[in-house]
């Protein structure tokens, strides 16, 4: 099949890296989705599950999900580690796929240490050195047992220990990514505004409710209700995809102010950002970005500078320059 000038243009203004010493603009975020596996408990697992379906309804095209884990401080990193579940059997088979990007882990209470998650950093590492961190401070057990003033401090100090920890990870692994997001300030906010009588799309704090949904799933333990977990997610598709919060697509169309609830969680995690400003693998070690990543030139692909149908199957995609790079010379 013949090649027009547009498609190999296209490949070269997109795809390829510059000279060595020639600083470019690196990605800060997998934009088009990325390869996921959370390992975790059960407050892991609900806003996982909701992060996963926001990048589906929005597009994340290369977004993949994948959840292993316990019930309560089984899982936690170190519980999860000691196998005694057969957990870490399975979350080692994952794992050596090579296929996640990203590895998602949280802590339970105020047990888990640094070692905890060393220990599986190491291990994703051995199967894809590229492997980027998603850290989570998640939300009190027991939170409607606790008024609004409660438990926002419980938030806050449970996540400046955990941050504590991440800090001697970052430095323990400088080459590699590590996110770290308090997502349990989501639940603070919206437990002020129900407390302040100001979050209409709940109508109770925890179920059974005699009509409505519930701010926390349960009177027991917690769990996040419908609301807070789907925001978490959005928290989530912010720090892991650059998503812009305020153009993201919900499965619900709130009446409450979600947009300044996601404007004071964002601002309140801004203090825990990174000064890694890209992927780790995209900096040389003059911090120029200068690698050719064949993988993230794919997820980032704009299938509209395409102008042939290389793989004949009427889509043009990144398929099409898998192809076309096979057939250059």
């Amino acid at each position: 099949m013949k090649l027009d000038a547009p498609v190999i243009l296209s490949v070269l203004a997109l795809g390829f890296a510059a000279p060595a010493g020639v600083a470019q603009s690196c990605p800060t975020a997998f934009t088009n989705g990325s390869r996921n596996l959370f390992i975790g408990h059960s407050f892991l697992l609900q806003p996982s599950l909701q992060f996963s379906a926001l990048a589906d309804l929005n597009g994340y095209t290369w977004n993949a999900y994948s959840y292993s884990g316990g019930s309560g401080s089984q899982g936690s990193p170190g519980e999860l580690w000691d196998d005694a579940d057969g957990s870490r059997t399975e979350i080692e088979a994952k794992l050596a796929t090579g296929a996640f990007e990203v590895l998602a882990m949280t802590s339970f209470g105020q047990s888990t240490n640094t070692l905890d998650f060393r220990r599986w950093m190491n291990l994703a590492l051995s199967y894809n050195p590229n492997t980027q961190f998603f850290i989570v401070q998640g939300w009190p057990s027991g939170g409607p047992g606790m008024d609004a003033a409660e438990f926002r401090e419980t938030v806050i100090s449970r996540g400046e220990n955990l941050f504590s920890i991440v800090e001697t990870l970052r430095g323990d692994f400088p080459n590699n990514r590590v996110t770290f997001v308090n997502s349990g300030m989501v639940a603070a906010e919206l437990f002020d505004l129900w407390e302040s009588g100001e979050l209409p799309d709940v109508a109770c704090l925890a179920a059974p409710c005699d009509t409505g949904e519930p701010l926390f799933a349960d009177g027991g333990s917690g769990h996040a209700g419908p609301m807070m977990a789907e925001l978490m997610g959005l928290a989530w598709l912010n720090a892991l995809n650059g998503a812009d919060v305020d153009t993201v697509q919900l499965k619900v169309d709130y009446l409450a102010d979600v947009d300044g609830v996601m404007e004071r969680v964002l601002a309140f995690n801004d203090q825990f950002e990174t000064t890694t400003t890209s992927l780790p693998h995209d900096w040389n070690t003059d911090g120029e970005c200068s690698f050719f990543d064949i993988a993230s030139f794919l997820r980032n692909f704009d299938a509209g500078n395409m102008t042939t149908d290389l793989t004949g199957d009427g889509i043009l995609d990144g398929a099409d320059i898998l192809r076309l790079i096979e057939v250059l010379p």
